[in-house]
C-alpha cells in the first residue's frame, strides 16, 4: 500500500493490527499480520511505539527520492542495485518488488525543491538509465536522512530496521585518510562541497580525530549485536539463505553493514555461538556477483585498503571485546 500513514499499532501473542488512514478517506483502516518491521526513517512512528528514546548523531542530508512504475517489469534482465558515485550527483537505484524502481540522488545546496521535484527535471535527471516510454512517474519527494541510534530494536512483534550504528565504527578510517593530507588543503577542499554540513564534518574529523565518548560507542555496539540476534531469528524463521527467504532489499542493506564490518576488523563477531547462522549468511551476500562488482570493485586502492592497513595492520578491532561482551549479556 502506497501513501497510507500508520497511526496505531495494537499487538498480541499472536499477531499484530495495523490501524491506517489513507489519503482524504476519512475512515481509518486496519490490516492484521504476524510481524511489524518499521523501515520508515528518522520519524518512525514504529520505533516510537517500541521506545522512543533514541541518540541524535548530528547527521540530517536531504535526498530526492524517486520512485517508478516499470511498464514492461517481465523484460527486465538483471535486478541488481547500484550505488553510483558521480561528484556533483551521487545516487543509488534499487528495486522494489515485482514491478517498482527507486532512484535516490543526493541534493545540491543551489537545488530549490519545487524544481527538482517537476516531471521535466525527473526524466532529464533518469535519462541515462530510462525514458518516459518505459515507466511511469509515481513519486518524487525529497526526503531528510538522519543519523540516529534507536535504544531498542524489538518489542514482541514490533521490529525495526536500519543502519546507524556503523558510520561510527567507520569513523578511525576517515579520520586516517583525512590525516595524510594537510590541514589547509582539507579546510580549502571541503569549503567548496556541495554540501556544506558534510564539508564541516570531513574537516573537523581532520581536525579533531574521532574520539567518541564511551558511551555512544557503547550504545552503537548494543545496537549491532542486538541487529546480528535479530538477523539469526529471521534466517531461522524463513529458512534462509537470505533475511526473507529469497535476496530483497534488506539483504542489500545488510551486505553493505557486514562489509564495513570486515573493513573495521570486526566480523568475529558474525561468527558469535549466540548467532550460528549468521556466518553462512554473510558467505551468501560475499558470493553474490553485485557484492563484487558493486563492492569489492568500488574500494580505492590507494586510500581505502592502504588506510586499513595502517590502522589495524594484522590486528583486530579495539572494540571487539567490549562487543562480545555485550553478545554474551544479550544471548
Amino acid at each position: 500500500m502506497w501513501n497510507c500513514d500508520v497511526i496505531d499499532l495494537h499487538q498480541t501473542d499472536d499477531d499484530v493490527t495495523v490501524i491506517y488512514h489513507k489519503g482524504s478517506n476519512n475512515s481509518n483502516k486496519s490490516l492484521r499480520a504476524n510481524y511489524v518491521v518499521g523501515c520508515d526513517g528518522a520519524r518512525s512512528f514504529t520505533r516510537d511505539s517500541i521506545n522512543p528514546d533514541i541518540l541524535d548523531l548530528g547527521f540530517h542530508e536531504p535526498w530526492l527520492v524517486i520512485d517508478l512504475l516499470m511498464n514492461n517489469p517481465e523484460k527486465i534482465e538483471s535486478r541488481e542495485s547500484l550505488h553510483f558515485c558521480q561528484p556533483n550527483c551521487s545516487g543509488t537505484y534499487v528495486f522494489l518488488g515485482s514491478k517498482r524502481k527507486r532512484w535516490e540522488f543526493r541534493i545540491n545546496q543551489s537545488d530549490e525543491v519545487e524544481d527538482i521535484c517537476r516531471p521535466e527535471f525527473i526524466w532529464s535527471l533518469l535519462k541515462q538509465w530510462i525514458s518516459p516510454e518505459e515507466a511511469e512517474l509515481e513519486r518524487a519527494t525529497v526526503y531528510t536522512f538522519h543519523s540516529m541510534i534507536a535504544k531498542q530494536w524489538r518489542q514482541g512483534r514490533l521490529f525495526i530496521a536500519g543502519d546507524a550504528a556503523i558510520p561510527i565504527l567507520s569513523h578511525p578510517i576517515l579520520a586516517h585518510t583525512l590525516n595524510r593530507q594537510p590541514l589547509e588543503q582539507v579546510v580549502e577542499k571541503y569549503r567548496h562541497h556541495p554540501l556544506e554540513s558534510r564539508g564541516k564534518r570531513f574537516t573537523a574529523l581532520r581536525r579533531e580525530g574521532t574520539a567518541f565518548p564511551t558511551e555512544v560507542m557503547t550504545t552503537a555496539l548494543k545496537s549491532i549485536c542486538r541487529g546480528l540476534q535479530e538477523i539469526n531469528h529471521h534466517l531461522d524463521q524463513f529458512g534462509g539463505p537470505y533475511l526473507l527467504g529469497e535476496f530483497t532489499l534488506p539483504d542489500i542493506t545488510i551486505m553493505a553493514c557486514f562489509h564495513r564490518l570486515e573493513d573495521v576488523r570486526m566480523t568475529d563477531l558474525l561468527d558469535h555461538d549466540s548467532v550460528p547462522l549468521v556466518s553462512g549468511y554473510w558467505q551468501q551476500l560475499q558470493d553474490r556477483l553485485s557484492y563484487k562488482d558493486a563492492v569489492i570493485a568500488w574500494h580505492d586502492e590507494v586510500n581505502w585498503r592502504t588506510a586499513l592497513i595502517e590502522i589495524f595492520g594484522g590486528k583486530k578491532s579495539p572494540n571487539l571485546k567490549e562487543a562480545f561482551s555485550i553478545m554474551e549479556t544479550l544471548s
